[in-house]
């Protein structure tokens, strides 16, 4: 029931707006484990529960604009969720991250 309810909590809360995540970096790529620890804290922060796990295929450029798909697990559900570069400053950069509004099939 508890990862039911995770899942449900991550939903609503990220439906109405994404969230984000701001750090320093020293090279125009985000790391794929870094980007998933961003994703998983931001996500963290905007409900107040970690999912399972997050899963991203790559590493992602840290360029305005710059896209890519990774997996929220949460109990037993998997749930698309959308990483974009959406501010970039200098050294340093924000994420929108946005959950799908449906689980994976």
């Amino acid at each position: 029931m508890r990862s039911t309810t995770v899942a449900a909590v991550i939903l609503s809360a990220l439906l109405v707006a994404g969230c984000g995540a701001s750090a320093s970096i020293g090279t125009p790529e985000i790391k794929k484990a870094d980007l998933e620890k961003k994703v998983s804290d931001g996500l963290t922060k905007s409900v107040g529960q970690r999912p399972d796990d997050i899963s991203c295929p790559g590493d992602l450029d840290a360029k305005l604009h710059a896209k890519t798909r990774c997996v929220l697990t949460a109990g037993g559900d998997r749930i698309g969720v959308t990483v974009t570069v959406d501010r970039v400053d200098g050294t340093k950069y924000h994420l929108d991250i946005r959950v799908d509004d449906k689980p994976m099939s």
